[in-house]
C-alpha cells in the first residue's frame, strides 16, 4: 500500500482518500498478486532475447549449450548494436522483485536481467528488443538482421562429429559470410580447451 500511496496522491486524491482506495482494492491480495504477474507476463511476450557470454573457453557452457563439446560456437563483432547495447545479467540468491507501478523505466528489465547466483560462470549479456517497431531498423520481418561482417569467427565443438562439421562448413562457403574457423581441442594436461585456426 506504501508503494501505490504516492502514485494516487499525484493523481490528485488526498492521503486518506489513497489509503481507503488501496484497502478496499486489496482485501482480495492473493488475487491481485497474480493479476500483476499476469499484467508483467504478458507485457513481455513480445520481446526478443538475445543472450551472448565474453568466455568462450568455459566448459560448462560447451557441455550445456553445445551438446557435450559437439556443437559449435558463434563469435559476433561487438560492435553490432544488438549486442553493443546488451545489458550484463545480474545473479542473486533471491528472485527479484516485481515493482507495480514502476518508478521509473528500467526498473521493468531487474526481473528479465537477474539469474540464479548459480548461473553465476556464465558472464551473461542480454539483449532486450521489441523486433515489430516500425522504427527498428536492426529487424526485418521480425528476424534480426545480420551482415556479412556481423560472425567474426566460428568454433567447432572437440567432439563434433565429421558429416557435421562438413555440413556447417559447407554452410559456410555458401553464405556471404567468412569467419575465421576454429577447432577446439581438450586439452591434454589440463581441464581447458585449446583452439587451433583451420582453413576451410
Amino acid at each position: 500500500i506504501n508503494h501505490f500511496t504516492p502514485h494516487l496522491i499525484g493523481d490528485g486524491h488526498s492521503r486518506h482518500k489513497a489509503n481507503s482506495i488501496l484497502k478496499k482494492s486489496y482485501k482480495n491480495l492473493p488475487n491481485k498478486k497474480q493479476q500483476l504477474i499476469s499484467s508483467f507476463d504478458n507485457s513481455i511476450a513480445n520481446l526478443r532475447f538475445s543472450c551472448f557470454t565474453s568466455n568462450k573457453e568455459n566448459l560448462l557452457f560447451w557441455a550445456h549449450y553445445a551438446s557435450s563439446h559437439q556443437g559449435f560456437c558463434v563469435e559476433f563483432d561487438v560492435r553490432h548494436p544488438v549486442i553493443r547495447n546488451s545489458f550484463k545479467v545480474n545473479y542473486s540468491k533471491n528472485l527479484p522483485d516485481l515493482v507495480f507501478p514502476r518508478k521509473y523505466s528500467e526498473q521493468v528489465a531487474v526481473p528479465l536481467l537477474t539469474k540464479s547466483i548459480h548461473w553465476s560462470y556464465e558472464n551473461e549479456f542480454r539483449s532486450i528488443y521489441f523486433p515489430f517497431e516500425e522504427m527498428n531498423s536492426f529487424f526485418e520481418n521480425g528476424y534480426l538482421k545480420i551482415e556479412s561482417t556481423d560472425i567474426k569467427s566460428v568454433y567447432l565443438c572437440a567432439k563434433m562429429n565429421q558429416p557435421n562439421k562438413q555440413a556447417l562448413l559447407s554452410i559456410i562457403k555458401q553464405s556471404e559470410f567468412e569467419p575465421e574457423i576454429f577447432q577446439a581441442e581438450l586439452s591434454e594436461s589440463s581441464f581447458k580447451l585449446n583452439f587451433k585456426k583451420v582453413k576451410y
